[in-house]
């Protein structure tokens, strides 16, 4: 038994170190770069442990993207100039992991295409954590607006994005969210994010291939499924409090950013249309967020037709097969739409107002 037992632990061992040179050689494992806390505003951003690295995704890692992390703790191939002596219009972009960039090479992402797109007097930077909801913006304004001296902020949102800013239905501990009590909206306060002491996995080819290509979670992480996407199934008792929270953060972005220029960025629901879906699939960010909109003068961009015309023509899909988020393709639509509506802003001398 004692033999058994013993030639059982060195197979064990044998196996894990193949297995490690494997995910490290072969099939290489994800590597994401190290979440800080943002030390006065609290959100979460990149550390400079590790500035460089590749992130890969799929159980095959067909997707391979470098990334550096800026000395501002993003994920972008740039250096972001401070609002002192840069006379550039600036657009932030503001998102989760579909701006995050880890899923696309820099030259391939939408905030390139829209910088070359718009010329030399423009500059975009984006402003991205991975689970970000629409409420957590607020912290990435108070922060991204002084420092960068921002011209317009470009937010991404969804019906998840709005679901997951109610701390009634969704639990982000270390992100801002509203809740809702009564007819009153009070702000959560955000537990500042520590480092797990799970890190130390980090150093192994094997648990970070488990844990990001393979979607393991061996329980370290809890999936929220409220958060997601919420299409149109949402319950009536819902909606009420969505019209709220919509309406109480864009009325605080407009008081607290006046000389911002705001656009909601709608997300559209792409398998759908690649299922010939006709309706809009954005009708409820529609419904919740477009009336504000018009109210305090942001603008709109529905990706919803761009993505559906341009599937109609092409026949090319905006995504990946393994996960939903925005493939090189879907990255340049994306990048086409914002272009269409900042290009009335810039001067017939090509120079952005």
């Amino acid at each position: 038994m004692a033999a058994f037992i013993r030639n059982a632990l060195l197979f064990t061992i044998a196996l894990i170190v193949v297995l490690e040179l494997f995910f490290r050689f072969v099939i290489p494992a994800s590597y994401a770069p190290y979440t800080e806390s943002e030390p006065e505003h609290g959100f979460m951003y990149y550390g400079q442990q590790q500035v460089d690295g590749v992130f890969t995704s799929g159980r095959l890692a067909q997707v391979r993207v470098p990334w550096h992390i800026n000395q501002d703790g993003w994920n972008a191939a740039i250096e972001y100039q401070p609002a002192i002596g840069r006379e550039k219009y600036a657009i932030g972009v503001f998102g989760d992991s579909y701006i995050e960039g880890l899923y696309v090479d820099w030259d391939k992402s939408l905030f390139n295409i829209l910088a070359n797109e718009l010329g030399s007097d423009a500059v975009v930077y984006p402003f991205a954590y991975s689970g970000n909801p629409l409420s957590e913006y607020q912290r990435l304004l108070e922060y991204a607006v002084p420092k960068f001296n921002l011209d317009a902020a470009v937010l991404l949102v969804d019906t998840g994005k709005l679901a997951a800013s109610l701390s009634n239905y969704t639990n982000h501990e270390h992100c801002l969210q509203w809740r809702i009590e009564g007819d009153s909206i009070r702000a959560t306060n955000p537990v500042p994010y520590q480092p797990r002491k799970m890190r130390i996995f980090r150093y192994s080819a094997l648990m970070r291939y488990a844990t990001s290509n393979a979607n393991i979670s061996f329980g370290l992480g809890k999936v929220n499924k409220a958060s997601r996407k919420a299409g149109e199934q949402i319950p009536e008792a819902m909606q009420h409090h969505f019209h709220m929270v919509a309406r109480h953060m864009l009325e605080k972005l407009a008081h607290d950013f006046p000389d911002v220029h705001f656009v909601l960025l709608f997300d559209a629901e792409r398998r759908r249309i690649y299922a010939g879906d006709t309706e809009s699939t954005t009708l409820l960010e529609k419904d919740f967020l477009a009336p504000v909109c018009q109210e305090l003068g942001f603008g709109v961009v529905d990706l919803d037709p761009y993505f559906r015309e341009d599937y109609r023509l092409h026949g090319k899909k905006f995504d990946f097969e393994f996960n939903i988020h925005w493939n090189e393709h879907g990255n340049a639509v994306v990048a086409r739409a914002l272009y269409d509506y900042f290009r009335p802003l810039s001067s017939s001398t090509g120079q952005m107002e």
